[in-house]
């Protein structure tokens, strides 16, 4: 007979709270610290650093918060793609509260970044034989060599005065069915959710808007999803209470963040957005074989 313990992570409400930000340690412009220094200066109160396919910034930005008023929850952001009616969605899903140092996580984010290289030593290999001379090691600059992704490769061609902007980098070369696009490895929700699930942490659809899909919702309730980003600097308050009303509808926690990635936003500032969590705290049930 399976028992159930709870894993939870207070944290109190009415806080200034930005629960989805970048730094370097994936696609964004700052280091962590600076990236939490950056924050506390700009109000906030409750900040998390979500990384793509990385933990590694997650200690540096924890010891930072410690230097500020500001509270510190650990996070991710990993990627899974459901089929439904003949497409394929890319779903983004942040895991909040992990235990950055689980070995089963960090296990699986290697093969990940192995995976990282792999697509980005091919999108390079494209551009060179549509002549446009850029090499990994300019990309893995730019990415510190960790969690390599496709806007690395857009900073290196707009360096090397390909393109002028990082959007023109996807528009011509390597955006979905470019030139120069590689497809990724895909993972399905259930993987994804089990792994953060696994790691301490809960599973939270980031920013679903963007699938422009709500059907989406019913296969990662089934996969173990517990909540909804409901609340992005992109979204305008008739999305946010759409996604609010949607969570309130199948018990999910309520999240928010403004997908900071640093200085790509030149509009914007650590602070300018934020939302208030109505949670105390964080729990998630989980279901373990007796010893």
């Amino acid at each position: 007979m399976l028992e159930t313990k709870f894993s939870h992570t207070v944290i109190h409400k009415n806080l200034k709270a930005d629960l989805h930000l970048h730094s370097r340690m994936s696609d964004g412009c700052l280091e962590p610290a600076e990236l939490v220094h950056k924050a506390a200066a700009g109000g906030l109160q409750l900040i998390s650093l979500t990384d793509h396919d990385t933990v590694r910034g997650v200690h540096e930005a924890r010891e930072a918060t410690r230097e500020t008023n500001c509270r510190f929850i650990s996070g991710v952001e990993l990627e899974a793609f459901i089929d439904q009616d003949d497409n394929s969605y890319s779903v983004h899903i942040l895991g909040y509260g992990i235990d950055e140092n689980d070995q089963v996580l960090l296990d699986a984010l290697k093969k990940i970044h192995h995976a990282r290289k792999t697509r980005a030593s091919k999108m390079v290999s494209k551009l060179n034989n549509l002549g446009i001379e850029i090499t990994e090691e300019e990309v893995s600059a730019f990415s510190r060599g960790d969690a390599i992704g496709r806007v690395h490769i857009a900073q290196a061609l707009k360096e090397n005065g390909v393109v002028t902007h990082i959007d023109e980098a996807f528009q011509k070369f390597i955006g979905d069915n470019k030139p120069a696009y590689a497809a990724k490895t895909v993972h399905g929700p259930a993987k994804i959710i089990d792994l953060i699930h696994s790691s301490g942490g809960i599973a939270v659809w980031a920013h679903p808007y963007y699938c422009q899909n709500d059907a989406l919702l019913e296969p990662l309730i089934d996969a173990g999803i517990d909540g909804l980003e409901c609340y992005h600097r992109e979204f305008d308050p008739q999305t946010s209470r759409h996604y609010f009303k949607l969570a309130r509808e199948n018990n999910l926690i309520v999240t928010g963040g403004s997908d900071y990635h640093g200085t790509l936003e030149e509009n914007f500032k650590l602070g300018d957005w934020w939302f208030e969590p109505e949670w105390k705290s964080i729990r998630r049930k989980q279901t373990v074989s007796p010893t």
